[in-house]
């Protein structure tokens, strides 16, 4: 996996899913056969160790302003490959760390995270990509994000989602002038300012959210940063699983979710 920031700037080190390890793109590619190599005429297709490679003609069909992380490489005729699973695939969410629910990821560090505590907890965990479909911009979604310093009451109601998010679902007819004129109902919530050091962290459930702003006084603004989906894109998702024993394997640790 890559990290991928606006401009359709590739982040200089990937993330190797089977061990966790950052590595370089040379190493990336080290022992490996990359499709579309020359190989003296012998049909490598069925090799073992091949593997297909993220093509600029891939990294093109992203918006500008993409901010996320896409599939680098992956290895032919292993179990991610035979899952369907191609590069230039964008990954969009992970399973949470126990229960079912799927949660957007869009950093590495993220999706590292999210395995490290997931391995621990459980033997599966499911990872859901996006490809381009009918001629669509790949990039999921068009979102609008954007920050605002309040105080409490802040007069929002909160809810986890099936999809993932904490959605604002209600404002108060008493929430300040600056909730009103700037929340919507379906905005979600996507960091909040920590209570010391004045660091941003991303908020994964409505606990995290309500703890960040109780520990405020009153009156004592907090920073949160919301986003709006301005427009849904066509885009093909395929959810795959990957059984934690096999997450430390040196290639491929997929298979067709059930």
């Amino acid at each position: 996996l890559r990290q991928v920031y606006s401009g359709r700037r590739l982040s200089e080190l990937s993330l190797d899913v089977d061990t966790l390890r950052f590595q370089s793109f040379v190493d990336e590619l080290r022992g490996r056969r990359v499709e579309g190599q020359e190989s003296n005429g012998e049909d490598t297709t069925d090799v073992m160790g091949s593997i297909q490679v993220l093509q600029n003609g891939a990294l093109g069909l992203l918006r500008e302003t993409f901010d996320g992380v896409v599939v680098s490489s992956v290895t032919q005729n292993g179990l991610a490959w035979n899952a369907g699973v191609r590069a230039g695939d964008v990954l969009s969410a992970t399973s949470a760390t126990i229960g079912p629910k799927l949660w957007p990821k869009s950093t590495l560090d993220g999706v590292r995270s999210a395995i490290s505590s997931r391995r621990v907890m459980s033997s599966s965990m499911d990872f859901e990509f996006r490809r381009r479909v009918n001629g669509e911009d790949i990039g999921v979604e068009a979102v609008e994000s954007f920050e605002l310093s309040l105080s409490r009451p802040i007069g929002i109601n909160i809810e986890e989602t099936d999809d993932g998010y904490v959605t604002v679902t209600g404002i108060s007819d008493k929430a300040a002038p600056e909730v009103v004129d700037n929340l919507q109902i379906g905005d979600r919530v996507v960091s909040v300012e920590s209570s010391f050091g004045g660091k941003m962290w991303e908020v994964y459930n409505a606990d995290g959210l309500t703890s960040a702003v109780t520990s405020r006084l009153p009156g004592q603004p907090v920073r949160i940063v919301f986003e709006r989906v301005l427009q849904e894109q066509s885009a093909d998702v395929r959810t795959v699983t990957s059984e934690s024993s096999v997450l430390n394997d040196a290639v491929g640790g997929f298979r067709q979710a059930g």
